[in-house]
Order: C-alpha cells, then sequence, then structure tokens
C-alpha cells in the first residue's frame, strides 16, 4: 500500500508539471499535431522505411541493411513517402524511431534481440519489486519504460548523453 501511495504521487506531480509548466505542455501536445512538419516528416520516414522492408529480400529483413545500406537502399522510399504529402524530400540521419531505425538499419533479428533485453530487465524489476517492494527496482522499471515509450517518437542511441544514461543502469 506505502509503494502504492508512492508510484500514485509520483503520477500526480507529473502530471501536474506537464499541465502547469507551458513549454512542457505545449512539446507534448505537440507530439499529436499532425499539421506540423516535423510529425509529417516523421510519418513520412516510417512510411517509406515499412514500405522498402515490405519489399526487402529476406537476408535484409533479418539482417538489416546498415547505415549506409539505409541511405542508398531505403532513401528512395522515404522520398517518395515524403513527396506524396508535400513534403521537400530530405533523408535524416535516422528514423525517429528506435524500432524501425534498428529493424532497417541492423534487421529484425536485432529488433528481437533488443525487445528481448528490455524485456528481460523490465521483468526483473518487476519481479523483485513484487518480491520486495524495492523502490530501486521501481526506478530502473521506469527508466526503462521511459525509454521504451520514447523510442516511438526518437532515436535514442546516436545521442551520447542517452546512451551514457542507458548503458550506466
Amino acid at each position: 500500500v506505502k509503494s502504492f501511495r508512492l508510484v500514485f504521487f509520483f503520477v500526480l506531480l507529473t502530471g501536474a508539471l506537464f499541465s502547469s509548466v507551458p513549454q512542457l505542455k505545449e512539446r507534448l501536445l505537440s507530439i499529436f499535431d499532425v499539421q506540423m512538419a516535423s510529425n509529417l516528416y516523421r510519418v513520412a520516414m516510417w512510411k517509406g522505411a515499412l514500405s522498402f522492408y515490405s519489399q526487402a529480400p529476406l537476408s535484409e529483413k533479418l539482417l538489416g541493411v546498415g547505415r549506409e545500406g539505409y541511405y542508398r537502399e531505403v532513401k528512395p522510399f522515404v522520398e517518395s513517402a515524403e513527396e506524396e504529402v508535400s513534403l521537400k524530400p530530405h533523408l535524416f540521419s535516422h528514423l525517429h524511431n528506435d524500432y524501425l531505425t534498428l529493424l532497417i538499419w541492423y534487421g529484425a533479428f536485432a529488433l528481437f534481440l533488443f525487445l528481448f533485453t528490455f524485456g528481460y530487465f523490465i521483468y526483473l524489476n518487476l519481479r523483485e519489486y513484487l518480491r520486495s517492494g524495492s523502490y530501486e527496482s521501481v526506478l530502473f522499471l521506469s527508466f526503462y519504460l521511459v525509454i521504451l515509450t520514447a523510442g516511438f517518437f526518437e532515436y535514442n542511441f546516436e545521442d551520447e548523453a542517452v546512451k551514457f544514461l542507458i548503458y550506466s543502469f
């Protein structure tokens, strides 16, 4: 019961922070604004990457195309998807999505390993929390969930500070 109160307090505090700080509230709401060029580019990149992946040979589906292959092979699919929504063609250095970037660069095998590893860490921390009520396990569990959630909108493994945080946990 005590740990439930702590989690509930944390959720309330986070909600109050996001609703009372205008910059945070704006940033949170901007994620869902389909008229923002940044969001249009992301959706177009994801669509182009999935289009490429659906047509890729089995070896590239399993092992990926690498960074250089991304620029060479995926670029036409991404640019085509961008042109469909009247965006100026531009290939970003990554797909602004951990899961798609891993899938395209390193293949389904790497994506599976990534998800399995984080899933295992979540399992270990959840099990420890349920066994002992440890606040440390809640901290780690929260961290892993934040990284996995942010992964839908960012590529976290290109930023040095984020890599440092992930590997330090």
